[in-house]
């Protein structure tokens, strides 16, 4: 306080850090040593007072920084007082409110200055009348280091003069004098798309009036608030388009930190927890080998993921279901293997996809007509698919059709590149497997799933995989098989397989389906469907030896062994009743409140909840949009939502032209992903320490909210934003939403890794701590060597 009142050049300083005397961070701990370093270095600066100044003056200067308080986003006001050309009075002060002009907040400020000067002309009024001083003796306000002084004998006004402002008059002692200006009387708005600019009435000024001196009011309307009020009525200060965050905290917002190199060329389609070298050394029995196995922390790649030389911008949806460039993905082991079964063509520079498959030879459409004819996908009751084991894709490409969204995923083995195909056409898929560990997904999530020829051993190990399959199917929910073993005294001779094989093979998945207490429905040529019962009081059949689960959270699937056991329906009150709820049509469902929230199944969620959320995120997306203009131009395809919450932000963003992938962190207070699946969106389970089950350059735009609070205490952050490289295209956006201590640091990291950034406030305005980082990644492919930095 001290030091407040005696240095002027460490009163905004001190004004700042005493605001955390209470409850001080590492960044405040270290403003106040700058400022000890200060003093102990500039131990002889202070004020000097002149002797036998030849003018007796005062002067105020005054300015303005616009929004520029870190926390609240508030202005800064401040003036300091000349008298006879020597310091006597300083200040500054937060402005009471948030302005959305600079034009207001140099109002607000200016307003302050003038209390200051009229407390001046009290004192030396005062002087003046025992004849201490000259008179006249001219007193100054000056705004922004302009001023331009007229001698106004009553009123202060000037004729055609736009902010920033400078309002000048001599003291005489025997006039009154008022400085504030009317809003009424002295100013006119004009306004175009670009500027508001505030001009003073020509006619207020002494010289329209022929020498009359106008009588002026005393009483002080007109001050700087409500000028300020008067333009911001007459602005759009709900688009605050102009107000970015960079603008005000160079200091703060623009620092670089270390430069990433990038990766050898070897690592181009670096897969960390599918990494073949490190598979081998995992056993083989039941897949575990194809399963997840992350390096440890001395073995994680520092460095960044290189794109192949000629790497291209994937074609806009739907020509990407038909055509990926050549260079996106260079394995022609496909084209060879598949040759027959019209999965993929090597056609120049780009690769075609039929939309044939080993089990639709006739084309996806065929092979999905003759699905429809049991399962409705017309009327929107089935939303969402699993394909386990899924080739390159073609049939969830094609679902798309009947607005069926499919989750694909398959193993990175022999076949090299079959995920990453799947995602360069745009369809959702993840690297996977059935093996030893539990799907990462909820349970009763899925409308339907399928399999066509994916090799899986459904009748091994008791039964475990049909089992896994029935824990993720909602109840009603479809299972289609095609290829072996369906009607195998048919085609075990194309299959050069034994006929005994296969029909043993067909028996126990009979006798398992009968188990679960699915009906089948449907059996002609290769392909049969069942379908899971809706309740268990429908399962009056199934055996009474069956071992059902226990009573866990059938949820908690992350990295937990797989059991053969039957995951038990949600309880029902009624023969008829639908476990777990009757789910909506899709789209109906996806802005109605799902039966996990209604019936109170996620403890803090309620159906408010739920509504409020939704209709936030629509604002949310909405501002993005501001900014980002091309998210729904079809540009982006696969969007990556990293904490997905309740999936609001992917029904905001819903459309044809695009689909997310709703992630939701193992760590999250709250497990919601069984809401976003009831919505008719798709998502996982992940932990964000860890690298996520895809190919490099996989996804167009990806949104971290809170997700870096979330993982301060688990993980590096370095870590996630290597990784969030590592998965996003070349040209490719991220959006961050987080804290503004946190995105100041994630900006830092982010400087030395190729992307371009803009920090913007929330859309609420700068008193939100809240704030939006943009930013993009920058084209680069294996082999150049330019500096990682980006521009700034």
């Amino acid at each position: 306080m001290y030091l407040a009142h005696t240095k002027p050049d460490l009163a905004y300083a001190l004004s700042v850090v005493s605001q955390y005397m209470h409850n001080p961070g590492e960044q405040h701990m270290n403003a106040v040593m700058r400022i000890l370093r200060y003093l102990k270095n500039a131990p002889g600066k202070g004020i000097l007072f002149a002797k036998n100044v030849d003018h007796q003056s005062i002067e105020v200067y005054t300015n303005v920084d616009w929004a520029g308080g870190v926390d609240d986003r508030r202005s800064t006001s401040g003036y300091f007082t000349f008298v006879g050309g020597n310091l006597m009075t300083w200040k500054s002060k937060n402005q009471n409110v948030v302005t959305c002009l600079s034009v207001e907040a140099k109002f607000r400020g200016g307003y302050v200055s003038k209390g200051n000067m009229v407390g001046a002309k009290r004192v030396f009024g005062e002087i003046l009348d025992k004849g201490w001083l000259p008179n006249p003796t001219t007193y100054t306000i000056l705004m922004d280091g302009y001023c331009k002084e007229r001698e106004v004998y009553g009123c202060c006004g000037e004729s055609e003069t736009s902010l920033p402002l400078s309002l000048s008059f001599p003291l005489l002692p025997a006039i009154k004098i008022n400085i504030a200006v009317s809003i009424t009387q002295t100013q006119r708005i004009v306004k175009n798309e670009d500027t508001v600019i505030i001009r003073l009435a020509p006619q207020d000024h002494p010289s329209v009036h022929h020498g009359e001196k106008r009588k002026c009011s005393r009483n002080g309307f007109g001050k700087g608030d409500s000028i300020a009020i008067e333009v911001t009525k007459q602005t759009d200060c709900s688009i605050l388009s102009n107000l970015n965050f960079e603008t005000h905290h160079k200091d703060e917002a623009g620092t670089i930190g270390d430069q990433f190199k990038p990766c050898d060329a070897q690592y181009i389609d670096y897969t960390p927890c599918q990494d073949q070298d490190r598979a081998m050394t995992f056993p083989r029995e039941d897949m575990n080998y194809r399963e997840r196995h992350c390096p440890p922390e001395g073995e994680k790649l520092h460095c960044l993921i290189p794109a192949p030389k000629g790497y291209a911008t994937p074609f806009p949806w739907p020509k990407s279901r038909d055509y990926v460039p050549f260079a996106n993905a260079p394995y022609k082991n496909l084209t060879v293997e598949k040759a027959v079964q019209n999965w993929i063509q090597y056609e120049g520079n780009v690769f075609r996809f039929p939309g044939g498959g080993t089990q639709f030879p006739r084309g996806a459409d065929a092979y999905i007509d003759e699905l429809a004819s049991v399962i409705p996908f017309e009327n929107g009751m089935v939303r969402t698919a699993l394909d386990t084991g899924c080739g390159v894709a073609s049939w969830g490409a094609y679902l798309f059709k009947k607005n069926v969204i499919a989750m694909s995923f398959a193993p990175r083995d022999s076949h090299v590149a079959q995920v990453q195909f799947a995602l360069e056409r745009g369809v959702p898929a993840v690297i996977g497997v059935l093996g030893t560990i539990k799907l990462p997904y909820p349970s009763g999530a899925f409308d339907m799933a399928h399999c066509s020829r994916c090799l899986i051993p459904w009748g091994a190990n008791d039964g475990m995989y049909m089992m896994e399959v029935d824990r993720v199917l909602r109840p009603g929910g479809y299972w289609v098989l095609s290829g072996p073993p369906i009607s195998w005294n048919i085609n075990y001779r194309a299959w050069q397989r034994p006929k005994e094989d296969l029909q043993e093979e067909q028996s126990k998945i009979e006798e398992i389906a009968k188990l679960l207490c699915w009906e089948k429905k449907y059996e002609k040529g290769e392909i049969a469907i069942w379908r899971k019962r809706i309740n268990h009081d429908s399962c009056s059949e199934q055996d009474s030896h069956v071992t059902f689960c226990e009573a866990t959270n059938a949820n908690d699937v992350w990295y937990k062994q797989m059991e053969a056991c039957v995951t038990p329906y949600p309880k029902t009150t009624e023969a008829d009743e639908v476990a777990g709820g009757v789910w909506k049509p899709f789209p109906e469902r996806l802005n109605a409140v799902p039966f996990r929230i209604s019936s109170g199944s996620i403890p803090g969620v309620s159906d408010e909840t739920f509504q409020e959320d939704d209709k936030l995120w629509k604002k949310h997306v909405k501002a993005y949009k501001r900014t980002n203009k091309i998210i729904d131009s079809g540009r982006y395809r696969n969007i990556m939502d990293m904490n997905a919450g309740l999936g609001s932000f992917a029904a905001a963003l819903e459309s044809p032209k695009l689909w997310v992938m709703n992630v939701m962190p193992t760590i999250a207070e709250k497990d919601t992903l069984g809401v976003i699946y009831e919505r008719g969106l798709i998502g996982i389970y992940h932990d964000w320490c860890e690298a996520f089950s895809t190919y490099p350059r996989t996804y167009d735009l990806i949104h971290a909210n809170g997700v870096f609070s979330l993982y301060k205490n688990s993980c590096s952050a370095e870590d996630i934003l290597l990784e969030m490289d590592r998965i996003l295209r070349p040209e490719g956006a991220v959006i961050f939403r987080d804290q503004i201590d946190v995105l100041i640091k994630v900006k830092k990291i982010v400087g030395g890794m190729r992307w371009n950034t803009k920090l913007v406030d929330h859309e609420d305005g700068p008193l939100v701590s809240e704030k939006i980082l943009f930013a993009v990644k920058q084209y680069w492919v294996v082999g150049e060597n330019n500096s990682t930095a980006a521009p700034q």
